[in-house]
């Protein structure tokens, strides 16, 4: 788990990615995000927190995207009614998965 900036309890150690458990201020609550959506974003504030440029801290709209083929398929956003969601999408034999967790709403 790790807050706002993305820092550990730790001094000087930061999270990214599928491990980060970070505040979701606009559902008022905790998640972990399994995507590479999540992965690029935190990276990204967790990069600004380190040079103090992230002075209101990690802001993320879940965003969800998968592309097979011709086929395509977004979500932006997060239930608030989620606890532990995942999204199964079969495509020609191929499946596609997003984990969400969602805990405290």
């Amino acid at each position: 788990m790790v807050n706002e900036q993305l820092q550990a309890s730790v001094p000087d150690v930061y999270a990214i990615g599928d491990v980060a458990t970070f505040p979701q201020r606009r559902y008022n609550c905790l998640s972990r995000v399994e995507h590479v959506t999540s992965c690029r974003k935190t990276a990204v504030s967790a990069v600004a927190s380190i040079m103090g440029t992230l002075p209101n801290g990690h802001d993320y709209l879940p965003h969800f995207y998968s592309r097979v083929f011709n086929l395509a398929w977004k979500f932006n956003g997060m239930s608030a009614v989620w606890k532990h969601t995942t999204i199964n999408l079969f495509l020609y034999g191929i499946c596609d998965y997003v984990i969400i967790v969602n805990s405290g709403v």
